[in-house]
C-alpha cells in the first residue's frame, strides 16, 4: 500500500505529544502527522513525581525536593528526589519539534472518524480526508479513564502560586476520615518560592467532593487568598483497570492510564515519555512501534489495598495507610504512594 505518511498520531495530549517529540528527534527521517480534534490549549499543570536523577524528563525539571514530611514525620529522600516539571515546557518542546520539522505537522480541530488496519498499514478517515500510514497510534483518552458509576474515586483540587519566606519542602498530611472517605492535604514548596497546594479526596460512590474546597483553603500558605487563584479539579478512578498489552500492529492504542495514590499525572507523564523514547529507538531499528506497557499490578496494588479497606470502613483504611507510610523510609514511602514501589 502506498502511504501518505509514516506515522499518524491521533490526539495531541500527554501521550501524543511525547511520541511526536520523540519521532521528530535528530537522526530520524520520519513523516509524522498529529491530528487533534479539539483546539490545543496550553497545559498549565506542574507535574510532580518521585524518581532517581537522570530520569526521562530531567531536562525539563525546574525543582528538586528532598526534604519531606509524611503524616507528620519529617524525613529526607536519599535515593530519589521529588521532581517538578512544568507541563507547559514539555508541550512547547514537542510543538517546536513539530514546527521545525519539514516532515511533520500538527493539525488541530480536525474531525476523526474511522480508523482501521489495511494491507500494508492503516488508514483513518478525517476532516482532512482519508490518510494512509505505516502505523496509526491512537493516543486519545480511553473510555475507561472516566469514573464508572458505583465506584470509589480520587478527587483532587489543586492550585499554585508564589510567596516569599517559605521553607522548601513537601508535606503530606495524615489521612482524615470524613463522611465515608479519606481526605489528604498536600503542599509542595519549591526553592524559588513557587508552591503547589492540593486537597485530595478518596471519595465513596456518588460523592462529588463538595467539602474539598474548604480543605484546599486550609492547605494554602499564610497570606494566600483562594479567591484569586485558579483551582484545577481532577477526578480519576481510585483503581484503574488493568489492560493486557497488545503486540505492535498497524493500529495501536496508547492512551494515558494514570495509577497510584499520589503523583498520578506526573508518573504517567514520566512513563509515557520513556515509552516514546523507546518507540523512536524501535523505529530506528526497523521495528514497528509497540503499545506502551501497562503500569502493572504493582502500580495498582496500593489503590487496590486501600479500596479493600475503605469497603471495611474509612477508619480501617486510614489506620492501614498511616501505618504503611510509617513503616517505610521516605524513598520507599513516596514510591509506594506513586505506584512505583514493590507490591505489598
Amino acid at each position: 500500500m502506498k502511504t501518505d505518511v509514516d506515522v499518524v498520531i491521533l490526539g495531541a495530549g500527554m501521550a501524543g505529544l511525547a511520541l511526536a517529540r520523540a519521532l521528530t528527534g535528530p537522526g530520524l527521517n520520519l513523516s509524522v502527522i498529529v491530528l487533534e480534534p479539539r483546539a490545543l490549549k496550553t497545559d498549565t499543570r506542574l507535574w510532580v513525581f518521585p524518581a532517581a536523577p537522570g530520569h526521562a524528563l530531567a531536562r525539563f525539571a525546574t525543582g528538586e525536593t528532598r526534604d519531606v514530611s509524611l503524616a507528620g514525620r519529617d524525613a529526607r529522600l536519599t535515593a530519589s528526589a521529588l521532581w517538578t516539571v512544568p507541563a507547559q515546557d514539555v508541550q512547547a518542546a514537542a510543538l517546536e519539534a513539530l514546527a521545525v520539522s519539514v516532515r511533520a505537522r500538527l493539525d488541530t480541530g480536525v474531525r476523526i472518524d474511522g480508523v482501521r488496519p489495511v494491507a500494508g498499514g492503516a488508514e483513518v478517515d478525517s476532516g482532512l480526508g482519508r490518510l494512509r500510514a505505516g502505523q496509526i497510534i491512537d493516543c486519545r483518552p480511553a473510555p475507561d479513564h472516566a469514573v464508572p458509576a458505583g465506584t470509589y474515586a480520587q478527587i483532587v483540587l489543586s492550585c499554585q502560586g508564589r510567596a516569599e519566606g517559605l521553607a522548601p519542602g513537601f508535606a503530606l498530611s495524615a489521612p482524615q476520615v470524613e463522611h465515608g472517605g479519606l481526605t489528604f492535604m498536600q503542599r509542595h514548596v519549591l526553592p524559588d518560592g513557587r508552591w503547589l497546594a492540593e486537597a485530595v479526596r478518596f471519595a465513596p460512590p456518588g460523592e462529588a467532593g463538595e467539602r474539598l474546597h474548604e480543605r484546599l483553603v486550609q492547605t494554602l500558605p499564610s497570606g494566600a487568598q483562594a479567591d484569586g487563584l485558579a483551582v484545577r479539579r481532577t477526578v480519576l478512578p481510585l483503581v484503574t483497570a488493568g489492560r493486557r498489552t497488545g503486540a505492535a500492529g498497524a493500529v495501536i492504542a496508547a492512551p494515558a492510564r494514570a495509577g497510584g495514590l499520589r503523583f498520578t499525572v506526573g508518573m504517567e507523564a514520566l512513563r509515557l515519555t520513556r515509552w516514546a523514547q523507546g518507540a523512536a529507538h524501535d523505529w530506528t531499528d526497523g521495528r514497528p512501534i509497540a503499545p506502551p506497557p501497562d503500569p502493572g499490578s504493582a502500580a495498582r496494588a496500593p489503590a487496590q489495598s486501600l479500596l479493600k479497606r475503605l469497603r471495611q470502613g474509612p477508619g480501617a483504611a486510614a489506620a492501614w495507610l498511616t501505618a504503611t507510610l510509617a513503616s517505610q523510609d521516605a524513598d520507599a514511602a513516596l514510591a509506594f504512594l506513586a505506584g512505583a514501589g514493590r507490591e505489598r
